[in-house]
């Protein structure tokens, strides 16, 4: 079985906070570079409302027999300005 622990760093103290709730599904990419790995979860039964975006975050990851992995990423946001080139 796979579970999985989610934290949020405290900027104030700078230790990560455990944030009880459910994870799930998780998708993770890792790809050329860790700068662009990236992670999408869906986080829920939490007392949490929002992350701010640029919030550092870490995931546990438990697999029975297995070593932990812990993975760290940065929370962003699902909204995106496009802005045109000016080209000439």
């Amino acid at each position: 079985m796979i579970t999985f622990d989610f934290y949020v760093k405290n900027r104030a103290i700078g230790n990560y906070e455990k944030i009880d709730g459910t994870v799930t599904p998780l998708t993770t990419e890792d790809l050329l570079d860790k700068a662009l790995d990236q992670a999408f979860i869906v986080l829920e039964n939490t007392t949490i409302e929002t992350i701010e975006p640029s919030t550092e975050v870490k995931i546990v990851i438990h697999q029975e027999g297995k070593e932990d992995v812990e993975k760290y990423y940065i929370s962003g946001s699902d909204e995106s300005t496009q802005t045109p080139l000016n080209v000439g």
